[in-house]
């Protein structure tokens, strides 16, 4: 853990003691920015087709293919899930 994570005490020491525990985790943790979950496109809508009195009012056809559409986190990776979506999105629209 010290080489690939970070400098600190050892797992043992770590899980005996909940102090050291919560002090090594609030000293090492940080966000992530990888944002997603934002952007309902409405009931069963999986299109990237935006409802109405959203960001895309007014703009005929717009649709927006990202990390916003995903109705909860992944577990795995957030930029290939979206790439995942992405592709199939492209081909519904493809497919007329």
């Amino acid at each position: 853990m010290r080489e690939a994570i970070s400098d600190g005490p050892p797992l043992a020491t770590l899980f005996a003691d909940d102090l050291a525990l919560e002090e090594f985790v609030r000293g090492t943790t940080m966000g992530i920015k990888h944002l997603s979950c934002t952007c309902r496109m409405g009931r069963g809508r999986s299109d990237g087709r935006h409802r109405a009195g959203r960001a895309g009012q007014g703009v005929a056809g717009l649709r927006v293919v990202d990390a916003s559409i995903m109705p909860s986190l992944p577990r795995a990776n957030t930029n290939l899930t979206t790439l995942m979506v992405a592709e199939k999105i492209a081909d519904t629209m493809l497919a007329g």
